[in-house]
């Protein structure tokens, strides 16, 4: 079976600021999943067979989970 589409975004900015002569600060803002698109799992696609019969379970093709919705961060790291 072939799952649902897809749609993946992630975006970050960042900015270096020297703070000594061979130091930097590295600040940055990251998000993934930029456009909150609903990106569901593939569906149970398992067939079994059991007893010369053929089983396709609980739920043939039902979508029950769906991966995490938009998330951010801010960072901050020192370059040496």
């Amino acid at each position: 079976m072939r799952g649902p589409r897809r749609f993946n975004t992630d975006f970050s900015i960042f900015k270096n600021t020297a703070i000594g002569e061979h130091v930097k600060l590295q600040l940055g803002l990251e998000f993934f999943n930029l456009f909150n698109n609903v990106q569901r799992v593939v569906p149970q696609n398992s067939i079994n067979f059991v007893n010369g019969k053929v089983d396709f379970g609980n739920s043939p093709g039902q979508i029950f989970n769906a991966y995490p919705p938009r998330e951010g961060q801010l960072r901050a790291k020192i370059i040496f």
